[in-house]
C-alpha cells in the first residue's frame, strides 16, 4: 500500500505523534479503510503525493461484517491536533487530488484544531485537483452521520484551492457543525452540497483572502436540501474584496429546499446574495 502509515479493519485504535510519513514516490500519509474507533494525536504527514490523512470504507455492500448495517464504513473517527503539511505532485496521477483531510463512506467524523499547511506547493500540481478539508461522507443513507470541525485552520501558499472546507450529506441523517475555523490566504471558505439535518458555520473567518471577484465566505448551492442552516459570525481579517464582481460574504445560488436559514452577527461589506 502506497501510504506513510495504513490501517484496515481495526477498532478502538490510536496513533500518537512523534509521527512523519512520507509517501515518497506517490500515497497519502495517515490512510484507514473499514476501520472503528480510531483516533489520530499529534500526528504530522509532511511531503506527500495525495492526501495527509484519509478516512474510507467500501463504496458498496461487498465487504464482510458481523453488524449488517455498517458493512464497509469507518465510522467513529477523531483527528486533534493532527497537521498535514506540503502536498506535491497530485499529477502523477490524472484523476487524484492533493488534499489535507479527506473522508469518504466514513460517518462521523471529527476534526479538532487540526492544520493544511502548503496543500497548493505548485510542486507538479499543473491541474485544479487542490483541495483542503474534504467532509464527503457516504452515499449510502439512513445512518446518523454528524461531521464536526472545532477550531483548525487552513494555510495557502497561492489560492488555489476552490474551498478551505467542503461537506456534503446524503440525507436528513446527516448534519455538519464547522467551529472557529480560521482559512488564510484562500479565497472561497466553506462550500455546502447535498442533503442535511442542520447545518451550522460559527466564527469562521477568512484572513488575508486573494483579491477575487468571486470570492465567497460560504457557498449553498444548487440542489441542496436541509431543514436548518446557521451562519454565525462570519469574519474577513485584511480582505481586498469590494462589493464589485460576484464577491459575497454568503452565497446562495439555484434551486434549494430550506426550511430556516439563520444568519446573524456578520457584518461586511460585502453582501448576501441570492442567485438565480
Amino acid at each position: 500500500v502506497n501510504v506513510g502509515v495504513y490501517s484496515c479493519k481495526s477498532s478502538n485504535s490510536t496513533f500518537y505523534a512523534p509521527s512523519y510519513p512520507v509517501a515518497t514516490g506517490g500515497g497519502d500519509g495517515f490512510y484507514h479503510q473499514y476501520t472503528r474507533k480510531i483516533t489520530y494525536v499529534g500526528c504530522h504527514a509532511y511531503g506527500f503525493t495525495r492526501i495527509g490523512f484519509v478516512s474510507e470504507g467500501f463504496p458498496d455492500d461487498a465487504a464482510p461484517d458481523m453488524n449488517v448495517s455498517l458493512v464497509g464504513i469507518s465510522d467513529d473517527v477523531t483527528y486533534i491536533d493532527c497537521t498535514a503539511e506540503y502536498a506535491h505532485d497530485c499529477d502523477n496521477s490524472t484523476t487524484e487530488y492533493n488534499a489535507a483531510f479527506w473522508n469518504e463512506h466514513s460517518i462521523n467524523c471529527t476534526y479538532i484544531n487540526c492544520t493544511g499547511k502548503n496543500i497548493d506547493s505548485g510542486v507538479g500540481q499543473t491541474t485544479a485537483r487542490l483541495a483542503g478539508f474534504i467532509l464527503a461522507g457516504m452515499t449510502r443513507t439512513g445512518l446518523i452521520n454528524k461531521q464536526i470541525v472545532r477550531g483548525g485552520k487552513l494555510y495557502q501558499t497561492s489560492g488555489a484551492i476552490p474551498y478551505a472546507i467542503q461537506v456534503a450529506g446524503t440525507s436528513k441523517h446527516c448534519s455538519a457543525d464547522i467551529t472557529d475555523f480560521q482559512s488564510i490566504y484562500g479565497d472561497r471558505g466553506v462550500y455546502v452540497s447535498g442533503t442535511f439535518s442542520d447545518v451550522v458555520i460559527r466564527n469562521l473567518t477568512l484572513d488575508t483572502p486573494k483579491a477575487d471577484a468571486t470570492g465567497m465566505a460560504v457557498s449553498i448551492i444548487t440542489g441542496l436540501v436541509a431543514d436548518n442552516i446557521v451562519v454565525d459570525n462570519v469574519n474577513m481579517v485584511n480582505s481586498p474584496w469590494t462589493t464589485a464582481g460576484s464577491s459575497a460574504l454568503v452565497y446562495i445560488t439555484g434551486a434549494i429546499t430550506l426550511g430556516r436559514l439563520t444568519i446573524r452577527d456578520t457584518i461586511s461589506s460585502l453582501p448576501i446574495v441570492f442567485g438565480a
